[in-house]
């Protein structure tokens, strides 16, 4: 599970470089790699302004992934933005647990798809399959759209409550459901508390109500030996 409640300590050297690196063409990109390696240089104003704003976002608690609009998950990078949760690392578990015995030409659903990490992340290991990703958030597919052209055109996204517009079956859904209980988001630490969608984080009362409504269906999604796979938070 990804643990959200506390703040891991930052690496500030490491994140003043992203930072820097997170505008301009790869020509500015090189210069400002550049001045960071050589303190004797001076950043133009122009971008010293750009950075010392982000820096002063960053303050702000706004996530590093936010500011630089890239998460990197299975070794591939995603775009991501205010409307999408920022992939985790223990989310990488759900992808290598679905990709265990996955047979060929399979055809994968992930549910909440947010970013579309863990669609994309199976297919683009597994280029002989195909898959859709669903959410209910608009602005949230817009993100995942995006970020599926990394699957040469084998996956495809929709505008969901769940099961509700899925046709078809597949060989694995998977899914990364909000899971924290409703009286435990304004604990968390404030990088996800203010600034990620509490749409990806609310499992309602218990943290359990998403597990209850796609248990209850999956099996008339599933094909003969398929598998539903989880991500928990409990």
């Amino acid at each position: 599970m990804g643990d959200y409640r506390f703040n891991h300590s930052v690496n500030v050297a490491k994140e003043a470089k992203k930072l820097a690196k997170c505008y301009g063409g790869d020509e500015e990109k090189a210069e400002i790699a550049g001045i960071l390696h050589d303190i004797t240089k001076e950043m133009p104003k122009e971008q010293q302004e750009q950075y010392e704003a982000l820096v002063r976002k960053r303050g702000e608690h706004i996530p590093l992934q936010q500011l630089t609009g890239e998460a990197w998950f299975y070794g591939i990078p995603f775009f991501v933005n205010e409307h999408v949760l920022i992939p985790r690392q223990d989310t990488e578990i759900l992808v290598e647990e679905a990709l265990r015995g996955l047979p060929k030409d399979a055809r994968i659903l992930d549910l909440c798809t947010g970013s579309g990490c863990i669609l994309i992340s199976l297919l683009v290991t597994r280029e002989d399959c195909t898959g859709i990703g669903a959410d209910l958030s608009e602005k949230a597919l817009q993100v995942a759209e995006k970020n599926g052209a990394q699957a040469g055109g084998r996956a495809s996204f929709v505008k969901s409550n769940l099961f509700e517009n899925i046709e078809g079956t597949f060989d694995v859904i998977a899914s990364n459901p909000p899971y924290i209980r409703t009286d435990v988001i304004e604990t968390l630490m404030p990088e996800v508390r203010d600034h990620e969608p509490w749409m990806a984080l609310d499992g309602s009362a218990d943290g359990l109500v998403f597990y209850r409504k796609i248990t209850e269906q999956a099996g008339s999604y599933l094909k003969e030996g398929g598998k539903l796979c989880f991500e928990s938070g409990r």
